[in-house]
């Protein structure tokens, strides 16, 4: 279990990831030597994760969409080494249900999509079936990374380069500038500007993203609901409303409306939905994806006390 001082770090890099052991340390009141433990135990612990999260409006990243896989159980492993780096999945996880692995996706076009889908995610050995839902609007979901005006911001130019540095930090958000200089051949003071840039522009936050299972939510779901069109936006704002609810999607296919939720247990999860979800007027199916194991997430928040 974590406590108050880890609770600090855990605060504090959420607002910046990438901030120096002396500065945290300062600012959580401890010695460097304590933060340097503390972090280090919070990582190896899988408490948090620290990385780069992009922001897909500044990136010119359009085309979103919910990616399922029915696959060969034995071979979800070797399915996974092909997808974690991949900038373009922001979340992945295993699941209970109709469907294996579950994804969401961003490209900036839609032959990006296309292609990831039936040249890609088709091709990977133990792959059986793949669906892509596509998203018609994200209503609830970097709310508490990027801002309103940041999420619908328009695209800025990037080039190869901050491509290669993106890449580089969504897998490791504290990943020296020497390292990166080394990855990438450009100089360390290029690298250090490029970076600084993409982070003052909007194109990625790098935070400490809290696993939710570590933090007591240790039921996790994604949810599809079917819908009366004419009540969309009414279900989505009672939903909106609700703590649980960490992801809200609209879609064009398949299901209306698309959410994630945190529950503290089975039961609670349960409750949610037979008795909160199923009774908001205008819900007419419901489609729980239990989630497993979680390979790699672009959210999760540790609120305030």
């Amino acid at each position: 279990m974590i406590n108050a001082t880890d609770r600090k770090i855990i605060l504090t890099l959420q607002k910046n990831g990438r901030m120096s052991i002396a500065s945290l340390a300062r600012l959580v009141g401890v010695s460097t030597a304590t933060a340097v433990k503390r972090v280090e135990q919070l990582l190896e612990d899988n408490y948090i994760t620290i990385r780069g999260v992009p922001n897909p409006a500044r990136m010119g990243y359009a085309v979103n969409a919910f990616v399922t896989l029915d696959v060969d159980l034995v071979k979800i492993q070797e399915i996974w080494s092909f997808l974690k780096n991949d900038l373009h999945v922001n979340f992945c996880c295993t699941a209970f249900g109709r469907f294996d692995i579950l994804l969401f996706v961003f490209f900036p076009t839609w032959d990006g999509l296309n292609g990831f889908v039936k040249d890609r995610l088709s091709h990977i050995d133990g792959v059986r079936h793949v669906e892509a839902f596509i998203f018609q609007d994200i209503l609830k979901r970097y709310e508490r990374i990027f801002t309103e005006s940041e999420i619908a911001s328009e695209a800025i130019a990037i080039d190869e380069l901050d491509y290669a540095l993106i890449n580089e930090l969504v897998i490791d958000g504290r990943v020296s500038y020497r390292s990166l200089s080394e990855k990438t051949g450009a100089s360390i003071p290029t690298v250090a500007r490029r970076v600084t840039n993409l982070i003052d522009k909007g194109a990625i936050k790098i935070i400490a993203l809290p696993n939710p299972s570590k933090m007591g939510y240790t039921s996790q779901a994604i949810i599809g609901l079917k819908t009366d069109g004419k009540l969309v936006n009414s279900i989505c704002s009672c939903l909106a409303s609700r703590p649980e609810v960490t992801l809200i999607m609209t879609l064009i296919n398949g299901f209306d409306i698309l959410i994630g939720v945190h529950s503290a247990n089975p039961e609670t999860l349960y409750d949610f939905i037979i008795n909160y979800v199923a009774r908001i007027n205008g819900v007419i199916d419901i489609e729980t994806f239990i989630r497993a194991e979680i390979l790699k997430r672009y959210y999760g928040w540790l609120l305030e006390a």
